[in-house]
Order: structure tokens, then sequence, then C-alpha cells
């Protein structure tokens, strides 16, 4: 570990030498200038001079130097988007916010091979879509699913069929990081696995980092899922509303305060059981099966001086398996369902010298219950098994960057987390009791982390390090975590990229109602490999 911070720290020093002369940073976001949507992974780069380019980052953030008072062009480019070109002289930090055209302009153009495969992607084993790709791809009986899509790419294995979870390079299900707007999911599925719990119409950008993942990740041993909601757009009302053979979904978005602030809205149900029980509806003595899942994705965010930029998410879904009767004088009723509740708030800010502020305030949870209750003219009696996991979290973040090639990020972030093993809640005739076998455990976690980044036209070399403590007063568990990637661009037709990277995990086996245990196990496990159960 000693040996890479001495090259890095020599790295930096020689840059800083060779970039003594005088430079100004222009520094902003990227978005769709008909939606205002932030563009992740957009190219700005400067024509002239040394001719410095800068990719932007989930939220559309950039940074890059140019010669100060000396006439620079600047170019801008996202697939998909007309290629902006911007003529600056500058004597001073400029922020510039670029919004992009959507479409692309064709001249007279001969297709043809070539063996010439220049990548600039140096990520190593990030693999990014965007929500249009995703509605476009095949489809279950007419419904998309982000999880189908991601288990065609190299490196992710299906597992058993008829699921969503993902197998990423060996590990188990469990030993991925699944987040939506960077906060955690706990039940990936709908539909007993047919279908993901992700709505392609409210989705973004997702991102899968199967190795060489970032420092600001961690507790997972095999990948990152980062899934990103849309903003709303900004400029005008829009919507869709499409019906499958399974499900019925509308979408609404649009401005709030035009060029401000903004709003988005999508809610999801499947149909089939609301055509079952309308037909069987008012059949005596006739036992009713049924199942449903329904999911809203709700965001809203507005900006203030286009410096600061809130964000408010909400995420709510649920599965459920019912099953009731009626007969003279009586009713029945059978339940079993599970679903998430996701919560965020987050703040950004871009600071006078250029740097990228994030904050997040979190609260995800997932539950399941099974109830029973018969309802007659003299009786009413009401049985009910529960489970639920709860956690609090907060992320925080600052990246800036040091003349064009050194990037810095550094952070911390932690949780509060509280599983309740299943307990029984018993209601007869308007009395309730409730019964637990085990009280919650509680869980602490806390972690910081930093990375930097050294990228020429040829060279990226990444070091990172994540330290995290973890246990009911945080002192139970330790571990440190280091990260590093390199690429190097030998030719048009060869390059080389290489990592290594330690993870761990803290994990417990949820107790849940289906399972019929006591108390959940607890783990605290660290090592390179596959996480092992007991």
């Amino acid at each position: 570990m000693q040996i890479w911070l001495y090259i890095l720290l020599v790295c930096v020093l020689v840059n800083l030498a060779a970039t003594a002369q005088n430079t100004v940073k222009v520094f902003g976001v990227v978005s769709d200038s008909e939606t205002a949507e932030l563009l992740q992974s957009a190219t700005v780069k400067s024509t002239t001079g040394t001719q410095a380019g800068a990719i932007s980052n989930v939220y559309g953030y950039y940074s890059l130097n140019i010669p100060q008072n000396e006439p620079t062009e600047i170019q801008v480019s996202f697939v998909g988007y007309k290629t902006q070109k911007i003529l600056l002289m500058q004597n001073a930090d400029t922020m510039l916010n670029i919004q992009l055209i959507p479409g692309i302009e064709l001249d007279e153009y001969t297709v043809s091979a070539n063996k010439n495969t220049y990548s600039s992607i140096t990520q190593i084993g990030q693999l990014a879509l965007t929500g249009e790709v995703i509605k476009w791809a095949p489809s279950l009986a007419g419904e998309n699913n982000i999880m189908s899509v991601l288990k065609t790419l190299p490196g992710v294995s299906a597992g058993k069929e008829g699921s969503s979870e993902l197998f990423v390079r060996g590990g188990s299900h469990d030993q991925n990081l699944i987040l939506l707007d960077k906060s955690p999911v706990y039940n990936l599925n709908h539909a007993f696995g047919l279908l993901s719990v992700f709505n392609s119409s409210a989705i973004k950008n997702v991102s899968l980092f199967k190795e060489g993942i970032p420092s600001e990740f961690g507790g997972r041993l095999s990948s990152v899922l980062d899934v990103s909601v849309k903003e709303g757009n900004r400029k005008n009302y829009t919507g869709d509303f499409t019906i499958s053979t399974v499900a019925v979904s509308a979408t609404a978005e649009g401005p709030i305060v035009k060029d401000k602030a903004s709003f988005l809205i999508s809610a999801r149900r499947s149909w089939p059981d609301i055509l079952v029980t309308g037909i069987t509806a008012g059949n005596q003595n006739d036992m009713v099966l049924g199942y449903y899942f329904m999911d809203i994705n709700a965001k809203t965010n507005f900006s203030v001086r286009n410096k600061h930029h809130f964000y408010i998410s909400y995420y709510t879904g649920q599965d459920k398996l019912f099953a009731k009767s009626e007969a003279t004088g009586q009713k029945s009723k059978m339940e079993q369902g599970w679903g998430n509740n996701i919560a965020s708030a987050r703040y950004q800010s871009v600071s006078e010298n250029g740097a990228f502020n994030d904050a997040l305030l979190y609260y995800s949870s997932f539950n399941e219950f099974e109830t029973n209750g018969i309802k007659s003219t003299e009786n009413t009696t009401k049985q009910q098994n529960k489970s639920e996991l709860n956690e609090f979290g907060f992320k925080a973040s600052r990246e800036f960057s040091i003349g064009n090639y050194f990037k810095f990020k550094f952070g911390a972030d932690g949780l509060l987390r509280s599983i309740q093993p299943p307990y029984k809640v018993s209601e007869e005739n308007g009395y309730s009791s409730e019964i637990k076998n085990a009280e919650p455990v509680n869980q602490k976690e806390l972690a910081v982390f930093a990375s930097a980044e050294y990228s020429t036209k040829r060279f990226d070399i990444v070091f990172g390090l994540r330290t995290n403590m973890f246990g009911e007063q945080l002192s139970g568990y330790f571990s440190l975590e280091p990260r590093f990637s390199v690429y190097y661009h030998l030719s048009n037709t060869f390059s080389v990229k290489a990592g290594a990277m330690r993870n761990t995990q803290k994990a417990y086996r949820e107790c849940q109602v289906i399972h019929g245990c006591q108390q959940p196990v607890i783990l605290n496990l660290s090592h390179h490999g596959k996480l092992l159960w007991v």
C-alpha cells in the first residue's frame, strides 16, 4: 500500500510542475435542453491547446481547466444529441451549465468496418444502460424488466429460472448492493421473481459495477447496481399510459416552476386479479384466489441560483397473495404480502472553486406479513404474523479536481438498521394482543472513503481506500478496503485494464415468516471470496 501511495504522490508532484501555467476552471452541469434532465457520461473537452477533457458524473457535473485569458473552444457531445461548440476566453473560474439538443445531424456517410476500437472508458467492470435502452429491450408479456436486460451482459448469470436475482462473477444474489437513487433496496422481486420492482417508465440510468467498485460503495462482495430515477421534465408537461397483459402503468411529469422545479410520479399495478374478483363477486360459498403487485415512484426537485439543488424521492411497492370466501353469516380472508418503502432527501451544490458536494438522508424498509381473519355476526377474529427491517442512513461526499489530470473524492456514510424477527398480533372483538419471541436486533455502520484519480489521454490510474466500522456499538468489526485500477491505451487497437479490490460484507440471515425461525442469525464475516452462510 505504501508503494502505491508513493507512486501517486510522485505523479501529483510531476504533473503540478508540468502544469504550472495559469489556468482557470470551467465547471457546471450538462442537461437535456427539452426536459432539463441531467446527462451522465457526456464528454466535455477543449479542441485547442492541451486538448484536455472531462466526463460528466452521474449527476451531469463536469469540471475542466482551460488557459487563462486565451481563446479556447469547448466541445460538448453525448450519444443521441447534437454536438455543441462554445468559444471561451475567461480570466477567472466560471460556472457554465450546458444544454444539449436531442437529435443528430447527418451528412452523407459511407459505413464500413474498421479495426480501430479506441475506447475512452477507463472504469473497469462498469456497464451502463439508459432508460430508453431498457424500454426497447425484450419484455415479458409486455412488461419491461431491468434485471432481464442485465442478465444478458457479460459476467452476469441469470441463476434460477423465473427470478430477478443476479449472480455476478460467481457470487450469490445476496452479495449484490442494489440502490435506488442511492438508497438500498432489500426486496427486488415482483410476481415471485418474474418482474423486478423497477418501473422502466421512471428509470433514467442504470449502472452495474462488476469489479473495480469505487470506494464510495461498500458492504457487498460481488457487485453494485445503481438505479437512478428521472428528475422530471422542467420544460413541459408530459406523460404516458401503457397497458400490457400483466399490468397497467401511468406516468406524469412536468414543471412546478419552469426551469427551476419539477415533479415526476409513476404508478404501476397488475390488473388480472381485478378481472377475476369481478367475475366471481357475489358467488356464495366459493373461494376466490388472487394476487397483485403495485408500486409508485414519486420525485420532486428544485434549484436555487443554479448552484443549490434539492431532491426528494419516494418509492413504495407491495405484492399480495390472498384467498377469501363468504358463506351465510360469515366471511373469511387470508393474505400474505411483502414490500418496500424507500424515502430520501438529497442536497447538491457546486462551490465557488468548482467542487461538487453531495449529501443524502434516506429511509428504507422491508416488511412481510401473513393475516388470517374471520368475521361473523357474533365474532370477529384476526391473527397476523409480521417481520420487518428498517434502516436509516446518510451519505455525504465532496468531489474536486486539480488541473485537468487529477480528480479527488472523499466522504462518509453511515446507517442504523433494526431487524424485527417475526411476531404475532391477535385481535378479537376489538381487543388486541402482541407476542414477540425475540427483541429487535440493532446494527450500526460507519464508513469513511477517499479516492484519487490521475488521468491523461492514454493513461488512467485510480486508487481508493474505504474504512468501515460495524456492530451494535460500532466496535464489533473494523475493516480496511483498498481499491486500485489502472488503464493504459497502447494503440488504436489495443489497451490494457487491470484492477484489484478488497470488499467485506457484514451479513445477517433475515428471519422471515415463511422460515418459521425464532430469531435471526447475525454474522460478521470478512474475506476476499464468496460470503459463507451458516
